[in-house]
């Protein structure tokens, strides 16, 4: 698997969770509001910089190439994490709009 598309994966998880994880933690949405002015801005810098630093230690490791069907099958699969994150993120807020948690 390409260093790029494992990196997408891992920062594609940490998204809705350092979402959610901040919705919990008043602290912790207090230190990303401290550090980088406002918290969206601080998980923006944190998912960036994720994504930037894996890339960069995956892509130490040589790797094979990838046909155009297994390209395609990671960007599906990409997808659907996004869509599921992004399920994941809506799902909250809408149960905390309606105040079912």
């Amino acid at each position: 698997m390409n260093a790029y598309y494992r990196s997408a994966f891992i920062t594609l998880i940490f998204i809705p969770l350092i979402t959610l994880l901040a919705e919990f933690s008043e602290s912790l949405k207090n230190g990303l509001k401290t550090i980088f002015w406002h918290h969206w801005l601080g998980k923006g810098i944190l998912v960036i910089v994720l994504f930037i630093v894996l890339s960069f230690l995956w892509g130490l490791k040589p790797s094979k190439s990838l046909s155009p069907e297994e390209h395609a099958i990671q960007l599906m699969r990409a997808l659907i994490l996004s869509l599921i994150g992004s399920g994941i993120i809506f799902l909250f807020f809408v149960s905390e709009y309606f105040e079912l948690l």
